[in-house]
């Protein structure tokens, strides 16, 4: 470039000269005002990045205050969980399994919240990758034969009874309900287990959680919820709030029986085999068959 302008600068034509100095400057102006250019485009990009974040973020704090809020309140929290599945009050759904005439149960199961197959079909597990009912069976804790098909049957024929933490709130993936949903959720578990016991005219002997996760998440306003350890089995330590006591209910923590859960099949029933011990203790009395109605 250099050469070029001193070429110009011999034609004897009338031209500006250039000599080093101004050649170095015009290069470096030049220069500033490419990569200025660029830093603004990168800034412009960079910007509307962290505007969506930023955005994300408020989305995500209004959420969790006002599940809180609700919570406090004692409201329901379906409505804010928004799904295409219909609210089960509109449609089959999965309803709570406490049997019909409701009386104290041995057992109630709580899992973490319906999947779609158990929301679609109306009966709790009815996965066909989930062990839950094989699991059962295995420890004799329900009869043989017995599927996700009977779980209307187990009130009244083996005492136990089934709901969900998330009760209302299909879906497959587990994990995609944030721990501040399962806060919310914490109310409405205890309110529906203390509607039950009020209508059976005492509470369940044993309240089993099937997974960790929802049970260490009713601990959340606790001191030690962040150093908290949950083991599988019999519980001591029982959540602010819940409705029973220890003299009245025991609480229970059963290993996930989703086929997601890597871990051998002994690990998983083991926790099964301490619960079908505890059962024994518990005599249950089938009801009779109801005389047909006369013609």
């Amino acid at each position: 470039m250099w050469s070029v302008l001193q070429l110009h600068t011999r034609t004897g034509k009338p031209s500006m000269h250039f000599d080093r100095r101004s050649c170095i400057l015009y290069c470096f102006c030049a220069s500033l005002f490419f990569f200025t250019a660029v830093f603004a485009n990168l800034w412009e990009v960079n910007y509307a990045f962290i505007m969506v974040g930023v955005a994300r973020r408020k989305s995500q704090i209004l959420t969790a205050t006002a599940l809180a809020f609700r919570e406090r309140r004692g409201l329901a929290t379906i409505s804010l969980h928004k799904s295409k599945t219909p609210a089960h009050e509109n449609c089959g759904g999965l309803r709570e399994k406490y049997g019909d005439p409701e009386r104290p149960l041995r057992l109630v199961l709580v899992g973490h919240n319906p999947s779609a197959a158990a929301w679609r079909d109306g009966h709790y597990y009815s996965n066909p990758s989930n062990r839950m009912w094989s699991l059962l069976r295995n420890v004799k804790i329900i009869p043989e034969g017995y599927t996700a098909k009977d779980d209307d049957r187990c009130p009244s024929t083996c005492g136990i009874g089934f709901t969900d933490l998330g009760y209302g709130n299909p879906g497959t993936d587990s994990a995609k309900f944030k721990a501040p949903v399962l806060h919310a959720w914490r109310r409405s578990l205890y309110q529906r287990l203390l509607s039950h016991a009020r209508r059976a005219g005492a509470p369940p002997k044993i309240v089993a959680f099937t997974g960790k996760r929802q049970f260490r998440e009713l601990f959340f306003d606790s001191k030690a919820y962040k150093s908290i350890s949950i083991s599988y089995g019999l519980q001591s330590a029982r959540p602010d709030g819940f409705p029973f006591n220890a003299n009245e209910t025991k609480l229970f923590v059963l290993t996930s029986s989703s086929g997601a859960a890597a871990m051998s099949n002994a690990a998983r029933e083991m926790p099964y085999q301490e619960l079908a011990q505890l059962l024994k203790q518990i005599p249950w009395e089938v009801p009779p068959l109801k005389p047909p109605p006369e013609s």
